[in-house]
Order: C-alpha cells, then sequence, then structure tokens
C-alpha cells in the first residue's frame, strides 16, 4: 500500500512539474507590452483588418479606371407571334412567325478621368432563324469603335476618383491613429498593474511589519511601558492591513487579467512588468509639432473631402445654368449573309455621330439659389477649418507643455519615493529601540506608501502624455519622422 502511495505521489509531482515546466514567464517592459499587443491583440486586429478592409475597398475602385470588358448574349431567344412584314408593294402583311434570335456581342469600354468621356469597341454576330420558312439569316459587326462625352456637364467621375484617393490617404492615417490609442491603452493597462502590484507589495508588507509591531506593541503593553490605547491603535493597523491585502489582491488580478487580454497572452501566463525605463530626453519643437500635425492628422483630410464635395456643389450649380449636352460618335464594319462564312465577307462600314442638348429655359431661379447655396456652404467649411487649426495649434502646445512638466515631476517623483522608502526605514528602527511613538511610525509609513503610489502615477501621467503628443501629431519626435507611410 505503501509502495501504491509512494508511486502515485511521484506521478502527482511530475505532472505538477511537467504543468510547471509549460507554463510561460514574461518579463515586459512598457515598449515591450506595446509591441506584444500591435502585433497579437484583438484590438490590434481590429485596427489591422479595418485598414486593409479600406484598402481593398480603394484598389477595387482602381481598377474601375481600367479597360472594363464584358461579353454580352442571348443564346438563343425563342419568338412565336404576329408581325407586320413588309410586302414588295410597300405593304405590310400580319403573319405568325415562329422565330429564333441569337446574339453575341464582346464589350470593351474605357473611362476618360480627366473629361469624363467614354470610349468603346464592340464586336458581335446575331442569327436570326424564322422556322415557317426555314429560312437563316447572319448579321456581324467585327468592329465598332465610339465615344460619348458629355459637354458642360460635372465629371463625376473624376470627383469620384478624387474622393477615394482622399479617403484612402485617411485610412492609412486614421490605421496610424488607432495604433496610436491602442500605445496609450496599453500604457494605462500596464501601469494600472504596476500601481496594484506595487499597492499589494506594500499590503503584504505592512501586514508583516504591522505584525511584528504587534507583538512588540503587546510586549511593551505586558511591561507597563505603553497604554491600551496605542495596543488597540497597533491591533486596528494590522486589522486594517489585511483587509488592504485582500482588496489589493483583487485588484491586482483583476487589472492584470485586462492586460493580458490586451496582449492576446494567456491568461495562466505569468508576466513581470519592467519599470526602469528611461525617459525620452527630446525636446519638442512647438513650430515642427504644430506644423507635423496640421499635416498628418485624419481629420484635417475630413475637412478636404468637406471641401471638395462643397466645391463639387457649387460647380454643379455653375453648370446647370449652361445648356446641357453630350456628344456621340462611332465608326465601325458590319455585314449581313445567309451563312455564317459570307457574314464575314468586305464588310461595309457605318458612321453615326451626334450632339444632344437640354437648354434650361425657365427654372425660377434654382440654379441661382442652388449656387449661392454651394458658396455659403464652402465658406462656413474654410471657417470650420480654420477654427479646427488654431483650436489644433493650442492643443499641441498645451500637450509639450504637458509632457515637458510630467518629465520634470518624474524625476522629483522618483527623488520623493526614495527618500520616503529611506525615512520610513529610519523611523521603524527607532520605533523599535523606543525612541518614537506609534503615531509618528505610522504617519513614516503613509508616507511611504503615498510616495510610491505618486511615482508610479508620475510615471504613468508621463507616457500617457508621451504617446499623446504622438498621437496628436502622428509624428515620432525621437526618429524625425511621420508614424505613417506617406502616400
Amino acid at each position: 500500500m505503501k509502495k501504491i502511495y509512494s508511486l502515485f505521489t511521484i506521478i502527482i509531482l511530475l505532472i505538477a512539474e511537467i504543468a510547471s515546466a509549460q507554463k510561460q514567464h514574461l518579463s515586459l517592459s512598457l515598449q515591450d507590452a506595446i509591441n506584444i499587443a500591435k502585433d497579437k491583440g484583438l484590438q490590434a486586429q481590429i485596427n489591422t483588418n479595418t485598414f486593409y478592409a479600406g484598402q481593398y475597398q480603394f484598389k477595387s475602385q482602381s481598377v474601375n479606371r481600367l479597360p472594363q470588358f464584358s461579353l454580352n448574349g442571348n443564346l438563343p431567344g425563342f419568338n412565336r407571334s404576329v408581325n407586320s412584314i413588309p410586302q414588295n408593294d410597300g405593304t405590310l402583311k400580319y403573319l405568325q412567325q415562329n422565330q429564333a434570335v441569337s446574339y453575341a456581342t464582346l464589350n470593351m469600354s474605357q473611362q476618360i478621368t480627366t473629361t469624363g468621356g467614354l470610349l468603346y469597341l464592340n464586336s458581335g454576330l446575331n442569327r436570326l432563324d424564322i422556322f415557317n420558312n426555314n429560312y437563316t439569316s447572319w448579321q456581324s459587326t467585327p468592329l465598332v469603335a465610339g465615344i460619348v462625352q458629355p459637354i458642360f456637364r460635372f465629371n463625376q467621375y473624376k470627383f469620384d476618383w478624387q474622393i477615394a484617393k482622399l479617403r484612402n490617404e485617411q485610412n492609412t492615417r486614421t490605421y496610424a491613429e488607432s495604433m496610436e490609442d491602442l500605445s496609450i491603452t496599453i500604457t494605462q493597462k500596464f501601469y494600472e498593474v504596476v500601481m496594484a502590484r506595487a499597492d499589494l507589495q506594500q499590503a503584504e508588507f505592512n501586514i508583516a511589519v504591522n505584525d511584528t509591531l504587534m507583538r512588540v506593541a503587546r510586549g511593551r503593553y505586558n511591561l507597563g511601558k505603553i497604554g491600551e490605547d496605542d495596543l488597540l491603535q497597533t491591533e486596528l493597523r494590522l486589522a486594517n492591513a489585511q483587509n488592504s491585502f485582500d482588496q489589493a489582491k483583487l485588484n491586482f488580478t483583476t487589472s492584470e487579467n485586462q492586460l493580458k487580454i490586451l496582449l492576446g497572452t494567456d491568461k495562466n501566463t505569468e508576466i513581470n512588468l519592467l519599470t526602469d525605463i528611461t525617459p525620452p530626453l527630446f525636446e519638442p519643437n512647438v513650430e515642427v509639432a504644430i506644423s507635423e500635425a496640421t499635416k498628418n492628422r485624419s481629420d484635417i483630410l475630413n475637412f478636404k473631402i468637406d471641401q471638395q464635395q462643397t466645391q463639387a456643389m457649387l460647380k454643379k450649380a455653375s453648370l446647370n445654368r449652361l445648356p446641357n449636352a453630350e456628344f456621340t460618335a462611332s465608326y465601325g464594319l458590319n455585314q449581313s449573309a445567309l451563312n455564317f462564312n459570307d457574314a464575314y465577307k468586305s464588310p461595309l462600314d457605318q458612321q453615326r455621330a451626334s450632339v444632344g442638348l437640354n437648354v434650361p429655359l425657365m427654372n425660377w431661379g434654382k440654379n441661382r439659389y442652388d449656387y449661392r447655396t454651394a458658396k455659403f456652404q464652402m465658406d462656413a467649411k474654410q471657417a470650420q477649418l480654420d477654427l479646427y487649426k488654431l483650436n489644433l495649434e493650442q492643443d499641441v502646445m498645451n500637450q509639450i507643455g504637458q509632457f515637458m512638466q510630467l518629465r520634470t515631476r518624474l524625476a522629483i517623483s522618483a527623488k520623493a519615493d526614495t527618500i520616503a522608502q529611506k525615512r520610513y526605514a529610519v523611523a521603524k528602527n527607532r520605533y523599535f529601540i523606543g525612541k518614537i511613538d506609534i503615531t509618528n511610525l505610522n504617519i513614516a509609513q503613509t508616507d511611504k506608501d503615498a510616495a510610491r503610489t505618486s511615482y508610479y502615477s508620475t510615471m504613468r501621467d508621463f507616457w500617457v502624455a508621451y504617446y499623446k503628443l504622438r498621437r496628436l501629431t502622428l509624428y515620432d519626435f525621437e526618429k524625425n519622422e511621420a508614424l505613417f507611410k506617406k502616400n
């Protein structure tokens, strides 16, 4: 029985050892966490897939500018009806016919971006079968080339292509902004875990210290060196430390799991967050920052798109006051025969040309009102853009000021944290030798905890400000380059 029990114990230990060996351990700096989140995180996948969807939508619009080919046909089309048949003397006779019409046409068209016109080439073949008298006829159109060109009409095709290019450029910038938003979110969650871990460590430390202080206080109370009030205060501190530990453990577990979700790592992975990060030492140039923000932000392209659409309305309203014309012309070859081979012999030429007109005579001033509406809307859009740029300039200056201030505060907070930790160590030693009372020790402990929390909080605010400045300008001040590839 003992041998069986020993074997069972060994198996359990081996399984536990294997599970422990398979458990992943990650030591991450802030930049490591951001890189992993951008590579594996679900939010990064959402951002990336949205970006590529926009890219392929633009490619779909791009290929529309290439020659388009199509094949149309009817094989066959049967018709049984009474039709009017011309006679040799010019009269018509209504006869019932059973006929089949089959045709196939190959088409090629090319849109002209600069003019809004359309070039086309066609080639087709028709066959007519009349079953009443076993009659068959063929008609061929080896080639027809033509053009359709609107005159005094708004070029919608050119406008749509300009908007498509702006939206594609906007998609690139929006993607860069979404990734900087992710950097900000990871920074906030990273330091939530750091601060929660610090709180948990402090809570563990405080329990151990307060437990020691409790034993010391009881000994002194039994010796009559302190009163019951000091003893009760020590007991209360120990109870509060235990409650703080339970809450700190819950906060740490919750924040760590949230960070793991953003990182796309397994919940069983143990992560150790490294906070020994040297702050960047660059001095953001205000003029450069404002210039890059004005050039790079996706919001700027929103205004450009709105302006393009308003200018299109103005152009349409202006052209609507002119005659609406369309020029069409074509040249081709055709032939007909009673058999297929003869349908392509000695084809005859065909030409067509026309200019259609639609002249507005009276619309009670509608075109004039439409023109003025578009003009005022265009002026309003320009004023909105000017106001946006002024507010953006102010936001950039404020963000740079906050970034520089937090860098200074971070150095001060680090020094204050070091002083508070040393002060508490001194106060604890002095309490053990009876030089200070419990109240002064509690004050030193509270200051120590507050200094550590303030240090991590300032570190979080600094890095959030750093990534907000990048997001605001879409510019990397350390590398002196934009955060996206310009088209």
